[in-house]
């Protein structure tokens, strides 16, 4: 969209925006192709990242020996 948009701004005579066909399809869809999918990729990460740092929060926290979660402290192994 960086590309096109100054284009379509500025009316370049090189951008072609007349045909239904080409603006829809072509600029408007196959660009924001561009945009969405890494979006969707960054989310999809961050859902799984989040999961992991959770799930390893549970398995710490059901390591910790009873008498650790009181003092607060582990001890050395």
């Amino acid at each position: 969209l960086m590309n096109i948009v100054p284009e379509w701004l500025s009316g370049s005579s090189n951008l072609n925006t007349k045909d239904p066909i080409y603006l829809w399809i072509y600029i408007i869809f196959f660009n924001a192709i561009w945009v969405f999918f890494p979006l969707w990729v960054l989310k999809e990460t961050y859902s799984s990242v989040s999961d992991a740092f959770t799930v390893a929060e549970r398995v710490e926290a059901e390591n910790v020996a009873p008498e650790e979660k009181v003092l607060g402290e582990r001890k050395e192994k």
